[in-house]
């Protein structure tokens, strides 16, 4: 004879109330607001926490799934819902756009700096021409100089 489940182990059986975790709850706790684009995460929160109010509700008047039970979870939430998720729509849009821009900037910004690139190396380019010519003009005096001073040394 085996003994009954639950029965002399020294183990009580959990109330009915704190039987089944609330789920709902343990969700809006974790939640963080931080997590969201800005302004998303407390709508969010807020939705959860309603959400969490009318099945409370529910449960304590021992309603059961039905027709009355979806209209109003309709009515009451899910339409709300809808907002939240034109508004996260919106901002994702809003940065696409941004995004958009900027790559548009950098892409239009390529040529430009190819320009200044060729404008500067012209720039480079004349200066050591001059530089070459004056170092030309040295060596050809030198040149010049050279038999004179190997005359003046001989003599």
């Amino acid at each position: 004879m085996g003994r009954k489940k639950g029965k002399g182990d020294g183990t009580e059986s959990p109330q009915s109330i704190d039987k089944y975790a609330d789920e709902l709850q343990i969700l809006i706790d974790n939640l963080d607001p931080e997590e969201y684009v800005e302004g998303i995460g407390p709508l969010v929160i807020d939705w959860f926490k309603d959400l969490e109010v009318f099945s409370s509700e529910t449960i304590k008047a021992g309603l059961t799934y039905g027709k009355t039970l979806r209209n109003a979870l309709v009515e009451n939430h899910y339409r709300t819902l809808l907002p939240i998720f034109e508004y996260a729509c919106s901002k994702i849009r809003e940065r696409d756009s941004e995004i958009y821009d900027l790559k548009n900037l950098v892409s239009d910004a390529a040529p430009a700096l190819l320009k200044a690139k060729i404008w500067s190396l012209e720039r480079e380019n004349e200066a050591l021409k001059a530089k070459l010519e004056i170092y030309n003009d040295i060596s050809s005096t030198v040149r010049e100089i050279t038999p004179v001073l190997e005359e003046l040394k001989e003599n």
